[in-house]
């Protein structure tokens, strides 16, 4: 028959189940063909007639299929190629019972044409010079003094020649550049540039620096570093806080950010982190959160940042202690107040909304009088205690007499400081005010003038973090 096709190989993948893989160039025998399976590490693997595959030829057309004893695993490569011998068992006679056979002659010239074939698939994985190309008898210099070379062109043109790399480039490396490429080690590379000194400068300039009130310190002490700080700005990024969207009523999300120490040593970044109020702390990401005992209704928690120097490793805390933590877990020496939060009677955490400096929530009516006393007044507001903070609140009036009064706010810390907050009309629809409270959550309300007849309405919905706080 004749050779009409010059395929020698065929490739799959496996898909690991399939096991039959068909072959579209002409073979002789069943050990014509060569199966090589490539895994996904770059590991090639010569399979074995009989022990891990079979072949069916068909003997009309050479062509045929192999059937693995096992599948390969999916992704693994799986190549056919012709591999014959290069034998010629072909013996032709004019007489006797071994005269002169068609076939024979035939199937012989086949063989040739198919190893003609074969060397040229092989030819088209190997590297070749240029047509134009005159050189002859190249050698590559493959031998165990050539170890970790390069194999290179030489000057002429004419050659192959082997040389250390670093004699390669046309570039000029310095006596340095020479040295660092040669050095062994990672240590042998900090001694030679010096690395453990310079380190040694840098923690004596953070020592002295740290805590600077600009807080725009590029540096840290060595109380600050969490276990990564590549590639991160120190620059101080406020940690905010916010109810957790999965369990709204125990759990707080703290951001990630940058936070200093309250005593001024040092700063540390805090990845993002999940707590929960209705447990007591354990390190990391929800779990629980609480310093000590359990969670309380009718109750404020300060939330502070913390701070491990010995492990490098940063955490949340929820606490009733105003000004420090009321119990700091173990190790834990360093904390940073980030915000605070209401357990409600109702043993849920109140929802608020925190935007950069501001918490607001649902307005709270913390102030109802039929009739406004002229002297000041305490009303309670929905504030955390043990901080004074400015509170946001709006009021409205039914000056049903049509008389108007004036709304005024006496500084709970200076009573001294009186100012009109708000200025009362007939079904006045409201207005906005701000006012700091005193450490006990307090604001003092009064009237300006004796008209018994109106009813006024203070509402609370919200507060600002204070400065020195943020």
């Amino acid at each position: 028959m004749t050779v009409t096709n010059e395929n020698s190989r065929n490739d799959y993948v496996s898909n690991g189940s399939a096991v039959e893989y068909a072959f579209t160039f002409k073979i002789l025998d069943e050990q014509d063909i060569q199966v090589i399976v490539l895994d996904l590490n770059g590991v090639e693997e010569v399979l074995t007639l009989t022990t891990d595959y079979t072949v069916d030829i068909d003997e009309d057309t050479g062509l045929g299929s192999i059937t693995l004893v096992t599948a390969v695993a999916s992704g693994f490569a799986i190549s056919l190629l012709r591999n014959m011998d290069f034998e010629q068992n072909t013996s032709i006679q004019n007489q006797g019972t071994s005269q002169f056979s068609g076939k024979s002659f035939e199937q012989a010239l086949d063989k040739v044409t198919l190893l003609a074939l074969q060397l040229k698939e092989n030819i088209a994985r190997s590297i070749l010079l240029p047509k134009s190309s005159q050189l002859t008898e190249l050698e590559i210099p493959v031998n165990l003094a050539n170890a970790g070379k390069a194999v290179i062109v030489n000057a002429a043109g004419d050659n192959l020649e082997v040389r250390n790399l670093m004699d390669i480039s046309a570039a000029a490396f310095s006596s340095l550049g020479l040295e660092l490429v040669n050095t062994a080690t990672a240590a042998a590379m900090r001694t030679l540039l010096g690395v453990q000194a310079l380190n040694a400068t840098l923690t004596d300039l953070a020592a002295r620096v740290v805590g600077n009130s600009s807080g725009n310190i590029p540096v840290v002490g060595s109380q600050s570093a969490t276990t990564s700080l590549a590639g991160t700005s120190l620059l101080l990024s406020p940690i905010t806080i916010s109810n957790n969207a999965t369990d709204a009523n125990n759990d707080i999300d703290f951001s990630a950010g940058v936070f200093q120490f309250s005593d001024g040593s040092g700063r540390a970044i805090a990845t993002a982190m999940t707590k929960r109020l209705d447990a007591n702390w354990v390190a990391g990401t929800n779990q629980g959160g609480l310093d000590t005992g359990s969670k309380t209704t009718t109750t404020w928690y300060h939330c502070y940042a913390i701070y491990n120097p010995t492990t490098k490793t940063s955490d949340f805390l929820f606490s009733t202690g105003a000004t420090a933590p009321t119990a700091l877990p173990s190790g834990f020496t360093k904390y940073k107040w980030v915000g605070a939060i209401l357990n409600t009677s109702g043993n849920v955490i109140l929802p608020f909304i925190q935007d950069g400096k501001t918490i607001t929530y649902n307005a709270v009516l913390i102030y109802d009088s039929p009739a406004i006393p002229t002297t000041p007044t305490a009303a309670s507001c929905i504030t955390p205690p043990g901080i004074r903070v400015k509170g946001l609140f709006n009021t409205t009036f039914d000056t049903s007499a049509q008389v108007l009064t004036n709304l005024i706010y006496t500084d709970p810390m200076k009573t001294s400081f009186s100012r009109i907050v708000a200025a009362g009309t007939p079904f006045n629809a409201g207005s906005n005010f701000e006012a700091f409270t005193n450490f006990s959550t307090y604001i003092f309300l009064s009237k300006s003038d004796a008209n018994a007849l109106e009813i006024c309405k203070v509402y609370n919905y919200g507060w600002e973090i204070p400065d020195n706080l943020y």
